[in-house]
């Protein structure tokens, strides 16, 4: 049951799903499935992705709620990686700040807070991500507009250091 409805809602239109279906699909994603264990982190991270696009209204503010704090310590980390990989401008940053009003944002931002701790504490690493932009960063332009203005390497050539860079930092944060 649990991998049948994970492939069902990572292959379906889940936004479509909230918007046209009846308003008990919500309660009984948030509710049932997580009380029953049957939705792993990415499947809860595409739900979340869908009640941003739909709009958190107070009834979905509740569902945003129930399936954040139904993940453990490692479970937030897929999640958080997952929301934050979409391809949009929806993602965790936006669902707690902006989306999401008091008292549930400081409950969330505690439990998430609460929840990282626990893994530093076991050892994990920190980790950091690099959000960069590709052209005359990491890659050089070439001069063509309007990617970027740099001729001074060949056009899609990595940037000399750049990869080593990269490396330094990730090697930096293992446990």
């Amino acid at each position: 049951q649990k991998p049948l409805l994970n492939d069902l809602l990572q292959a379906i239109d889940v936004p479509t799903l909230l918007l046209c279906g009846p308003r008990t699909v919500v309660a009984q994603l948030s509710e049932e499935a997580v009380k029953k264990n049957l939705l792993d982190p990415f499947t809860k991270a595409i739900l979340l992705n869908a009640l941003q696009k739909v709009g958190i209204t107070t009834f979905r503010t509740n569902a945003v709620r129930r399936l954040i704090l139904s993940c453990d310590a490692a479970e937030l980390k897929e999640l958080k990686s997952a929301l934050d990989s979409t391809g949009d401008y929806f993602n965790l940053h936006k669902l707690i700040y902006s989306d999401l009003r008091e008292p549930v944002r400081s409950e969330l931002i505690l439990y998430l807070q609460k929840k990282a701790l626990e893994l530093r504490n076991a050892g994990q690493a920190v980790g950091v991500k690099i959000l960069s932009d590709i052209d005359d960063t990491v890659l050089c332009s070439g001069g063509i507009f309007p990617a970027g203005c740099d001729k001074r390497l060949p056009k899609k050539m990595l940037y000399p250091g750049f990869a080593t860079f990269l490396r330094e930092l990730d090697c930096s944060f293992t446990a």
